[in-house]
């Protein structure tokens, strides 16, 4: 039989077993081959209109996601594809703090973000900070890491205060004041990790507790 004549439903089956390895519940995106994992279904959107039709049509299903990762322009790709969750690994330099602030833009989409701040500058920190002072309703997991000094001060209005589908929290260098607060809403967290956190960061073991236990 030749595999034209299959009803959208059989292809489906087949399509589903493509993508078997898109389910994310933690961070994975530094997983060396985290973007071949996230993506299969680009070789199938390639075939025909038909497959194209059929896998954007069932985004859900197939649990279609895109990965935006360091060294590509995030306007040009997004503009590719439909609206689906984005799953963002980049490095904050001079070079890439506007296009990584593009992609940010995009937070009702985003499903994970990893983002290592490699820059010396605060002016492009805060320029990233202030783009995550609204709500990421469907972030999942969350990484910050700052290798060039401490990062400048997370405000208490970020990601819109509220947290409410994050599994992974991890923390480097990074000073969250208001850290216990957000973690009030994340009623889903599993893991949650914490490195070099400055004094200015600092928030005592009690309030961890209290805000974890609630």
């Amino acid at each position: 039989m030749k595999i034209e004549v299959l009803p959208d439903d059989v292809l489906l089956e087949i399509f589903d077993f493509c993508v078997v390895y898109q389910s994310f519940p933690e961070m994975v995106i530094k997983d060396r081959y985290a973007k071949r994992k996230a993506e299969p279904w680009r070789s199938l959107v390639h075939v025909c209109r038909r497959w194209r039709s059929l896998v954007f049509g069932s985004s859900c299903r197939l649990n279609l996601q895109v990965y935006c990762m360091t060294g590509t322009s995030a306007r040009k790709a997004l503009d590719i594809w439909p609206a689906l969750p984005l799953l963002i690994q980049d490095n904050v330099s001079e070079t890439s703090v506007d296009n990584v602030v593009a992609v940010l833009e995009h937070s009702d989409f985003i499903r994970q973000i990893y983002l290592r701040c490699i820059t010396t500058s605060q002016t492009d920190k805060e320029k990233v900070w202030a783009a995550m002072q609204v709500p990421f309703p469907e972030l999942t997991a969350l990484t910050l890491l700052s290798r060039s000094g401490t990062g400048p001060l997370l405000p208490d209005s970020f990601l819109g205060g509220s947290a409410p589908r994050l599994r992974t929290l991890k923390l480097e260098a990074i000073p969250f004041p208001g850290l216990p607060n957000l973690l009030l809403s994340a009623t889903h967290l599993v893991t949650l990790r914490l490195f070099g956190i400055p004094h200015s960061g600092y928030f005592s073991p009690e309030a961890m507790v209290t805000c974890r236990s609630v």
